[in-house]
């Protein structure tokens, strides 16, 4: 009897060793832009959701994350086989490095939308699912994923029909609920803003997670107040690049995180981001120290009346006007906004902007130089008025626009207005020189 009671006992810390009781999910760093994510089961399955960017000629950017970040990632990791692939959606940030994995590693089974795109990569992707003979299936709202008994995994996102405009292939990104006991994960790809509405509408609490994985790399199209808290998660993380060149994630949409209270992490910052968890309690590790909040905020935004969702509605509402070219429309909804909420650097950047694009310009300098004054690392209302003291107080303020241009790069040494900055300090400094 003791012999099997031995027995038993040493099988059960066996089996408890080799499938362990933890489920962990790591968002990988995998530079400039694009998501991969590498969920490990309590019972050693490994799921990847995408694998980076990779160029494929495209875009003459010759990175390529899945060679050089993912595969090397779930090597040192001791991974030989990739049980499921989940390509989120048809982007080359998201499935180029994909098409590597599937060269080097066994895999399962591949899942995806389904959304019909013609670029170079998505068709190199379909072809080495097909070259490798790997099992294929299109995935959409309502199923459920049958991934290990413990775990449950729903599909929130795409519908049947796909979602149609301009962004669409962004908008057919799959999105899962991935529910392990009492701790939940939110994966969403690129969703924006028109999907985001239609999972609030569709599921409500339902969508409540513990961790989300923040939507399009912290883009201004997505994130919306309506959705973080239907979601209500407890922390989030960004995965992107360090100086990305589409300057993400949006000074707006952090600033956003942190007036909910939602912890953020970014992989930029932080490098790899693991969450470790036995379904009761979790634990976030980061690849490189981590402080939580963003230093740059002199103080934590005060919302006047707690009134949040209001706050934003006025402000996304005024953005959205402005990009559409309806400033005085605009000006007003942001206004409004910050009546509620008079501490927002980013909406008295974007008021300022307003302001300055219907040449109002004593107005506009008075919304930057608050918006600086509130966070010290706000570029945008540092280049903008940087540029329109350049243009139109150009006889006595280049000056201030040459040391305004120059902390633009120090907060952003790369990004998407690298370039124009560069030459704006050289026009400057030229004259600087004539001058003296």
């Amino acid at each position: 009897m003791r012999k099997i009671f031995l027995t038993l006992f040493l099988l059960f810390v066996f089996s408890s060793t080799l499938f362990g009781s933890e489920l962990i999910v790591t968002v990988i760093d995998v530079g400039s832009i694009g998501d991969s994510i590498l969920i490990q089961t309590p019972r050693g399955k490994n799921i990847l959701i995408d694998g980076g960017f990779t160029d494929l000629g495209e875009f003459n950017d010759f990175w390529d994350a899945g060679k050089d970040i993912v595969i090397p990632f779930l090597k040192k990791k001791g991974i030989k086989k990739i049980d499921i692939i989940v390509a989120s959606h048809a982007h080359a940030d998201h499935i180029g490095g994909l098409i590597d994995v599937m060269d080097e590693f066994e895999v399962g089974e591949v899942l995806e939308p389904g959304y019909p795109y013609t670029t170079r990569a998505y068709r190199k992707f379909l072809e080495k699912i097909k070259e490798k003979g790997i099992p294929y299936s299109n995935t959409k709202r309502g199923d459920i994923l049958d991934w290990e008994k413990e775990l449950k995994v729903e599909v929130f996102s795409p519908p049947k029909k796909f979602f149609k405009g301009e962004n669409a292939c962004n908008n057919s990104s799959i999105v899962i609920k991935l529910t392990y006991k009492k701790v939940s994960f939110l994966f969403n790809g690129d969703i924006e803003r028109e999907v985001e509405k239609n999972l609030v509408e569709n599921y409500g609490e339902k969508l409540k997670s513990t961790i989300l994985k923040v939507p399009h790399h912290g883009s201004d199209t997505s994130s919306t107040v309506k959705f973080l808290k239907m979601v209500k998660p407890e922390c989030a993380i960004i995965p992107i690049g360090k100086n990305n060149t589409y300057s993400f994630p949006n000074s707006g949409v952090v600033e956003k995180y942190e007036v909910l209270g939602i912890r953020l992490y970014r992989t930029d910052l932080d490098g790899n981001v693991s969450i470790r968890t036995d379904g009761i309690k979790y634990e976030v590790k980061t690849e490189t120290p981590h402080h939580f909040g963003r230093t740059s905020l002199k103080e934590q935004p005060k919302v006047v009346g707690g009134d949040i969702e209001k706050f934003y509605e006025y402000a996304e509402k005024g953005w959205t006007l402005m990009k559409n070219k309806k400033f005085k429309e605009g000006i007003e909804e942001i206004k409004m906004a910050l009546e509620i909420n008079p501490d927002s650097s980013d909406a008295r950047s974007k008021l300022g902007y307003g302001y300055k694009k219907i040449q109002e310009f004593k107005l506009a300098e008075k919304e930057f130089k608050k918006a600086i004054s509130l966070n010290s690392k706000e570029f945008y209302a540092r280049l903008h008025l940087g540029l329109m003291y350049m243009y139109q107080y150009k006889t006595y303020k280049t000056d201030i626009a040459l040391k305004l241009f120059k902390e633009c790069l120090e907060i952003e040494p790369e990004g998407k207005y690298t370039e124009m900055l560069r030459e704006k300090i050289e026009d400057l400094g030229k004259e600087e020189s004539e001058e003296w």
